[in-house]
């Protein structure tokens, strides 16, 4: 058995307030950042501007491979593919980096633990993901068995279409509009 944290390195990303640029501050750095709204399963990630009074450290900045974690509900986890690297990360979001393990398999155990994350929430106002309980997941699979290693390919496979499919949705929905409002003229 092992824990996240025994085979990721897990954080948190920044508290926006710290950073956040006011009109009086004479530096002004602009980062792309993801958010709690950036993140879905079956999407490409977005980000959204921030403007900082100070350069952030590089640890908070995505890195191919990877994998985020929404600490509100839905719960939501996704991994960082090529392209979608150095974008900031903001406070409720976790950062896991896989270590001592492929991060595609760790990314396919995450995504079963997904139930088990929901199931971890706690707060009678505004329910959230501890970040402890994030990396005191404890995971019973053998890391080393093949089968797992090739059903997390296959799952990754699966999720990189399922996010082509909602691109090339979104595609067709632009050209939907743009003929249906060139038919007017």
């Amino acid at each position: 058995m092992n824990k996240l944290i025994d085979i990721a390195d897990v954080s948190i990303g920044i508290l926006k307030n710290r950073y956040e640029s006011r009109a009086f501050d004479k530096k002004q750095i602009t980062y792309n950042m993801v958010n709690y709204g950036s993140i879905s399963e079956e999407t490409s990630i977005t980000s959204t501007k921030f403007i900082s009074n100070s350069e952030i450290d590089q640890t908070f900045f995505t890195k191919e491979n990877d994998i985020l974690i929404k600490l509100f509900p839905p719960i939501s986890i996704t991994k960082i593919e090529k392209g979608d690297e150095n974008l900031l990360v903001s406070s409720n979001v976790v950062i896991v980096r896989a270590k001592k393990i492929d991060s595609n398999l760790l990314y396919f155990l995450l995504k079963i633990k997904l139930k088990h994350f929901n199931q971890l929430m706690d707060g009678s106002i505004v329910r959230s993901l501890n970040v402890k309980a994030i990396k005191d997941v404890i995971f019973k699979e053998n890391l080393n068995d093949n089968n797992l290693v090739k059903k997390a390919i296959l799952n990754e496979l699966f999720t990189k279409k399922i996010i082509l499919e909602n691109r090339k949705i979104k595609l067709i929905k632009k050209q939907q509009i743009f003929y249906t409002l060139k038919g007017d003229k």
